[in-house]
């Protein structure tokens, strides 16, 4: 009875194994002994014989698990290269190509379904197809994606065992074609310019008039509350600045979509030093971009060598070449420009369903392309200005995209790798339009930095707010003049920084928009390179790991102050009293910033909560400067105009700063003591701020356990719990370059393996590694770890 009895119970078992459990794939291919999860290859670094390969290419693998690639001919280096991170970044490479492309749901199935629907509405296939026909028109970027797919189909033919997480989706990995090369640029292109307050602050003006909302969030403050980018005033006297009466369009949307938006925060740092400010006599240049921490990295670290170039650095895995880097004469890396590049339009329609629009004077009819998505159809309705995102009664919500543009920035990664020196390295980027961001360059002697990409002319004022695309001046059609783009090279100072803060100052001519990244980085990295007069790479790296609170500097003082400290308990007051002696410096076993940023956090819901309150963004508040302005200033004279935000009009009674400081004290102190335990000596910023580099597919048990790290989300050190720097790197130029670099997980993809988490804790200690860029692969095979061949399939 017992042996019938569990054989039924085995028989059941494997037939429930065979079948997917709703959403859940079919079990039993993953516990399969063979070709399930148990059977499992690692990844080798190993001699291959390789389909489309005309001569062989070495690859040399340093100390570091980093890849150095040396070709006879550029063809085979990017085939290689394909090949290669196919081999570590296969599900990776399945997974960014499709995130915006509105083809997730194929993949990882109904979950991906909202996500696909706003992207196929919001234009996106339209926009990847632009770019992907315009690198196909350049003959040298048609190469360059041919081969690199190439390579990866090359080794998904070969490939015998899928990766643990197609298994557990129940997918088997499928050749690709060149269209991935354009789906990441547009995926990477919206994470970096498809964010925009036009939408909340449109909703905002509901609520408030528009003075107030341009009081709120200003497009400029005072300059002790400021900082830009290049130095100089950029022109003759300071432009018109923003006026109430230039918003007399008023929306007649009454609802106001979530839209899916990118983190308000995709920073990055980057700075140089030139020859007068260095220890060795020629420039210095650091960069380190920020955006959201996963495991494999965004990143992919490796060099490429061939009788064109030799050049080291970072690459997307989709996308061939280099990304950021350097070669033997120049560096150079970017931050995100910050510049706006994102409007909205009311548009008429002739009625609430209906296609026709109004323009001008005459409705026109506006095109409907029909898109598929999982099976389903999803209309796209096009307008001479963008797609309709949103349909209200008789008006339509169409979205301006300047990453729309058809360009080809991979042509101009490409014509970098042999520039010798940093004028011809800024010149390069005159074709770069999309994303905007901050290019520094260097040479030996020499350096600039250029806010590179598609500024659009703009009326003042201009897409602040839901417009019309009758008042607009050109629809982001029309670029400022090249002559115009803010650009700075080998400047007095003798350094340069950017840190995703306002660009230009109020003298800048055009209207640059208003939604720039809070100045506290950039600041703290401009005081930092003016306190000394000469700087080491070492510097540098002391630099990336500085985790001074300029925001606390600014805002815990007037804190401090107006706290009437009477009314604490005695822990309490202890703890008062650290803050009072903080160095200010987040660190992982400090108790300080966890208690600055929970209070700063509840007071700012304090004040604010009464007055904004938009479902679409809960918490939604206006920038920490105009608060630590709205601070000062009320500390100062309690009768200041901005008392009126700090007053909680839900109260009978007028709050007073020092009422809702106290308050808010108290919130944060009761808000630890819940989350983090009653004793306070146990709040330590590691516990708070939780920094984790998580599996790319949040797949539970593949990543990181909490890391003890520093820095916030204000130290140069960027420290959000999920979002850092993803890599880091710094550069000595000179007759032999020296550079470090560290990109945390290293280059492995391979949930199982044993260097998944590679240089995880080493990044968190802000440790960095010196980097071998070989001369050649007879240096290499001397210094290397192992060198392999790749060979062409058939060759004897």
């Amino acid at each position: 009875m017992r042996i019938a009895y569990w054989s039924i119970l085995s028989i059941a078992w494997i037939i429930l194994l065979a079948r997917p459990l709703g959403k859940v794939p079919a079990l039993g291919p993953l516990l399969e002994v063979r070709r399930g999860v148990w059977h499992h290859e690692p990844f080798q670094w190993r001699d291959h014989a390789i389909a489309g390969l005309k001569k062989s290419v070495h690859v040399a693998i340093d100390a570091n698990g980093v890849p150095h690639f040396f070709a006879q001919n550029e063809e085979d280096l990017y085939l290689a290269q394909g090949y290669a991170v196919a081999s570590q970044r296969l599900f990776q490479i399945e997974v960014t190509t499709r995130s915006m492309s509105g083809n997730l749901s194929e993949l990882i199935g109904e979950k991906g379904l909202k996500h696909d629907r706003f992207f196929t509405k919001f234009g996106m296939r339209q926009a990847e197809k632009a770019l992907h026909q315009e690198m196909m028109k350049d003959s040298r970027t048609h190469m360059m994606a041919e081969q690199y797919v190439a390579g990866i189909n090359a080794f998904v033919r070969q490939l015998d065992d899928a990766p643990v997480e197609f298994k557990l989706l129940g997918r088997t990995p499928a050749e690709m074609d060149t269209h991935i090369l354009s789906r990441m640029a547009k995926t990477m292109t919206f994470s970096l310019s498809g964010g925009s307050p036009d939408l909340l602050q449109s909703h905002l003006r509901l609520t408030m008039p528009v003075e107030k909302v341009l009081d709120l969030f200003p497009e400029f403050l005072p300059p002790e509350y400021e900082d830009f980018v290049y130095p100089g005033p950029g022109g003759v006297k300071p432009r018109a600045p923003e006026t109430p009466a230039q918003f007399g369009f008023q929306s007649h949307f009454k609802n106001f979509p979530d839209i899916p938006r990118p983190p308000n925060f995709n920073g990055s740092n980057n700075w140089v030093v030139g020859p007068q400010k260095s220890s060795t006599g020629h420039s210095i240049l650091a960069n380190d971009t920020h955006l959201g921490l996963s495991l494999p990295n965004v990143w992919y670290e490796n060099q490429l060598s061939c009788p064109e170039f030799n050049v080291y650095g970072v690459s997307f895995p989709a996308v061939p070449g280099i990304v950021n880097g350097f070669n033997r004469d120049i560096a150079w890396g970017p931050t995100n420009g910050s510049t706006d590049a994102i409007d909205y339009f009311e548009v008429e329609f002739s009625d609430d369903t209906g296609t026709l629009y109004k323009d001008g004077s005459t409705w026109t009819q506006a095109t409907v392309e029909h898109e598929l998505v999982a099976g389903e159809d999803i209309p796209v309705m096009w307008t001479k200005w963008g797609p309709v995102l949103y349909r209200e009664g008789h008006y339509g919500l169409v979205v301006l995209w300047t990453g729309r543009q058809a360009s080809n920035e991979l042509s101009v990664l490409r014509g970098l790798y042999a520039r010798k020196t940093a004028k011809d390295c800024l010149a390069a980027f005159n074709g770069w339009k999309v994303p905007i961001q901050n290019f520094v360059c260097a040479d030996a002697d020499h350096f600039g930095m250029v806010h590179a990409g598609w500024i659009a002319e703009r009326s003042i004022g201009e897409g602040r707010f839901i417009g019309s695309p009758e008042t607009s001046r050109s629809a982001l059609s029309e670029r400022v003049p090249i002559s115009d783009q803010p650009q700075a090279y080998d400047p007095p100072e003798g350094f340069l920084r950017s840190a995703n803060e306002r660009t230009m100052g109020p003298r800048y001519p055009h209207y640059m928009g208003s939604s720039y990244e809070e100045p506290f980085r950039g600041r703290a990295i401009r005081r930092l390179l003016e306190a000394k007069a000469k700087f080491s790479g070492a510097d540098m790296i002391a630099i990336q790991s500085d985790s001074y609170s300029t925001e606390a500097e600014m805002i815990l003082p007037v804190l401090l102050k107006v706290l009437p400290a009477a009314n604490l308990s005695a822990e309490q007051k202890a703890r008062l009293q650290d803050l009072a002696n903080w160095d200010l410096r987040a660190r992982a076993g400090g108790v300080e910033a966890s208690l600055y940023k929970q209070w700063y956090q509840e007071l700012k819901t304090a004040i604010f909560a009464d007055d904004i309150a938009l479902p679409e963004r809960p918490g939604y508040a206006p920038k920490d400067m105009r608060v630590a302005w709205m601070l000062k200033r009320v500390a100062a004279n309690p009768n200041d105009s901005d008392a009126e935000w700090i007053d909680d009009k839900r109260t009978p009674q007028r709050e007073s700063l020092s009422d809702i400081v106290l308050r808010s004290f108290q919130m944060a102190w009761d808000q630890l003591s819940s989350t983090l335990g009653k004793d306070s000596s146990k709040w330590t910023w590691n516990r708070w701020v939780n920094t984790e580099i998580p599996h790319m597919a949040r797949i539970p048990g593949f990543g990181t356990k909490t890391l003890d790290m520093d820095g916030s989300s204000d130290s140069v050190r960027g420290n959000r719990g999920w979002h850092g720097a993803v890599y880091r790197f710094v550069i000595e130029l000179g007759a032999q370059p020296r550079a470090w670099m560290q990109v945390p997980g290293g280059n492995s993809g391979d949930p199982f393996a044993r260097d998944f988490e590679r240089f995880t804790n080493e990044w968190a200690r802000g440790e960095m590694r010196p980097v071998e860029f070989y001369a050649d692969l007879e240096e290499a095979r001397r210094h290397a770890q192992k060198v392999i061949e790749l060979t062409p399939e058939g060759a004897k």
